[in-house]
């Protein structure tokens, strides 16, 4: 039986035992796409930090070719997205950068 899993909720709390790594190799395959669709569409919202996309990649070994394209396309949108977020708030991207030249400086 499908149980629908509230991303947000699982990323967050380690409590229900629930492991984003095994949501994303689970063996039916309605569950791997629901958690990769809901995955997409919080990196889209940019509700989930970016680190979270790195999930993506435990699709590359499925056994489901569409579900392979499908999730390079998430990839792709994804990394768009970012970009085109990166271009409007240019003062963003310069924080950030200012301040990784400044840990890696600093040693932090």
């Amino acid at each position: 039986m499908y149980v629908p899993v509230n991303i947000v909720h699982v990323m967050w709390s380690s409590r229900h035992g629930l492991s984003l790594l095994s949501l994303a190799q689970d063996p039916v395959l309605q569950v791997r796409i629901s958690f990769t669709q809901k995955l997409h569409k919080y990196l889209l919202a940019m509700k989930v930090p970016l680190q979270y996309m790195a999930i993506f990649s435990l699709c590359a070994n499925d056994r489901v070719k569409d579900r392979k394209s499908t999730v390079k396309q998430y990839i792709e949108l994804n990394i768009q997205k970012r970009r085109e977020y990166l271009r409007k708030h240019p003062a963003t991207n310069s924080e950030s950068a200012s301040s990784a030249a400044r840990a890696s400086t600093t040693g932090c």
